[in-house]
């Protein structure tokens, strides 16, 4: 259907919706909040990465700790069997 303006008055002109900052303060502290949340886990990530260095070697100085002291336990019992026997 066709409309006409029979009486002359000028349309009212659609205005642009209004923006408002309230979305992008949200979205502003959800990006600050997700920036700290990924720093945080940056640090315990080299955190960890330490200890699990430190601990690796633990193991194996006790590996080698181990394996000393078997050595010493088996001329122990050597010693022990001959003065058992003499």
């Amino acid at each position: 259907m066709i409309r006409v303006n029979l009486l002359g008055l000028p349309k009212p002109k659609k205005r642009a919706p209004v923006v408002t900052l309230e979305g992008s303060r949200s979205l502003v502290l959800l990006i600050v909040v997700l920036v700290l949340v990924a720093l945080v886990q940056f640090y315990r990530y080299g955190v960890l990465q330490e200890d699990e260095k430190k601990l690796a070697k633990t193991i194996l100085d006790q590996q080698a700790e181990k394996i000393r002291l078997e050595s010493i336990r088996g001329e122990v019992e050597k010693f022990a069997a001959q003065n058992n026997f003499c």
